[in-house]
């Protein structure tokens, strides 16, 4: 039971992220408008958890979802966790969480556009997941740019790691 449970919490994620993206850039072109458009902003931490915010969002608008994000309020590999609406969740324990989430970001427009990830493979969960937010400065009226997600990757961990480790 608990794996049906935590693949309907897994699909509904995968699910939920093309329209999260879609309001990440609808908020980032009004609100995140700027001149400039800096490499190395830290821009990419900003929508990681602008991700965590509206992931939330859309997920809460699916008729039939018991499950939300919860974020990690320390420093550790792990940005999110898929948690039970209606429980208790303990980030040491693990009690109340189905699978964790690492949010990483690349700017497309950087010269090493890379996301670190270096998590070790016994670290892992067989359902915890990568996201991969991959975004640029785009012109808005010849003035002013905004980031935004330009593709996005949602999927198990372990088979990223497997591939970086061979």
């Amino acid at each position: 039971m608990e794996e049906q449970v935590r693949k309907k919490a897994f699909s509904l994620v995968a699910e939920s992220l093309p329209k999260a993206c879609n309001q990440i850039n609808e908020f980032s072109s009004r609100v995140l408008r700027t001149r400039g458009g800096r490499v190395g902003s830290g821009m990419g931490g900003l929508l990681e958890a602008l991700w965590g915010y509206h992931i939330n969002i859309v997920m809460s608008e699916h008729p039939d979802t018991s499950f939300e994000l919860g974020w990690f309020p320390g420093h550790q590999f792990h940005d999110f966790a898929c948690v039970y609406l209606d429980q208790e969740w303990n980030p040491q324990t693990k009690q109340g969480e189905l699978f964790r989430i690492e949010a990483k970001s690349m700017n497309f427009g950087a010269d090493e556009s890379k996301a670190h990830f270096d998590v070790l493979e016994h670290e892992l969960d067989e359902f915890d997941a990568l996201l991969l937010l991959v975004w640029r400065w785009v012109e808005l009226d010849g003035y002013h740019c905004y980031p935004k997600v330009i593709d996005s990757f949602f999927g198990l961990a372990l088979p990223v790691v497997k591939l970086r480790d061979a």
